[in-house]
């Protein structure tokens, strides 16, 4: 049970990332090695690790996942726009900004985890009950 929880939640990261490869193929007209390929650089450059972890990573900082090499490209000067239309609305240096979505995007996936294993246990010991009445 304590390795079903995270071997689920790894399920769902390895299909969203199957997925993600799968658009950027068509998107870019690809085959599925050359999108992955691609995909990896791209996860490389921002988050320093490639494969499903690299993409694990990255989501957890950004929510939206680009799948053309154009949306790649053009990432960090989007980032850099958006940063400093933030400094300049609250005056709060870019790094402080991206710093304090990242733990917040973190701490939502923490949240969601520590609720899935809770309710697993509960039922489970629910079952556990049952089965001995």
């Amino acid at each position: 049970l304590i390795i079903l929880v995270p071997i689920i939640f790894l399920t769902t990261q390895m299909v969203r990332y199957d997925i993600w490869i799968e658009q950027v193929a068509n998107n870019e007209n690809l085959s599925l090695d050359g999108a992955e390929l691609l995909a990896n650089s791209f996860l490389n450059q921002r988050v320093g690790d490639d494969g499903i972890y690299g993409f694990y990573l990255y989501t957890a900082q950004f929510p939206i996942l680009p799948d053309k090499k154009v949306q790649m490209n053009n990432l960090d000067r989007l980032e850099k726009s958006v940063n400093s239309k933030f400094v300049s609305l609250i005056g709060v240096p870019p790094g402080v900004i991206s710093w304090v979505m990242s733990l917040c995007f973190w701490v939502i996936r923490i949240f969601y985890f520590v609720v899935a294993v809770v309710t697993t246990v509960a039922h489970f010991r629910e079952g556990l009950r049952i089965v001995k009445c």
